[in-house]
């Protein structure tokens, strides 16, 4: 079982996020993700906003090397933000990575890649290709599956 507990099986499906209006303002924050605070007002879309600021914190962590955070939070009375597919996959191969201790450089050379090109495979706010994901995922011992249930 990897160290840090980064596979594929412990990225988070999303966050539960804490939503305070203040008068045409919502402040968002993310107990599991305590670098994540968003501002959103009335005429944007909360959902698109809160994912975007939690796909910048999570980016963030990935800059840094750091394990992503799980998703413990109680969905009790809070929005939850569901990660899209693309992003899983991108944390699934990012727990890949820093399970095997690899450098960016080092997957560039597995994958037969370019090193811009692995920066834009592990950017959960880059639009990637699932097949590349799906390879180098592989590459690493590990297999992606999808799986469908009920919406909440």
């Amino acid at each position: 079982m990897a160290k840090n507990r980064t596979i594929i099986d412990a990225v988070p499906s999303g966050y539960a996020v804490a939503l305070e209006r203040h008068g045409d303002a919502v402040l968002v924050s993310c107990p599991d993700i305590p670098e994540m605070h968003a501002v959103v007002y009335e005429h944007q879309r909360t959902e698109e906003e809160v994912l975007d600021a939690i796909e910048t914190a999570l980016y963030g962590y990935m800059q840094d090397r750091r394990p992503i955070p799980a998703a413990r939070a109680s969905t009790r009375r809070r929005l939850m933000i569901y990660l899209p597919t693309l992003t899983k996959a991108k944390l699934a191969l990012y727990g890949a990575v820093l399970d095997q201790d690899l450098s960016k450089a080092e997957l560039a050379r597995r994958l037969g890649l370019p090193r811009p090109s692995v920066d834009r495979l592990l950017d959960v706010r880059h639009g990637s290709r699932m097949e590349q994901l799906d390879a180098a995922l592989e590459l690493l011992g590990r297999r992606l599956e999808v799986q469908v249930s009920e919406a909440a």
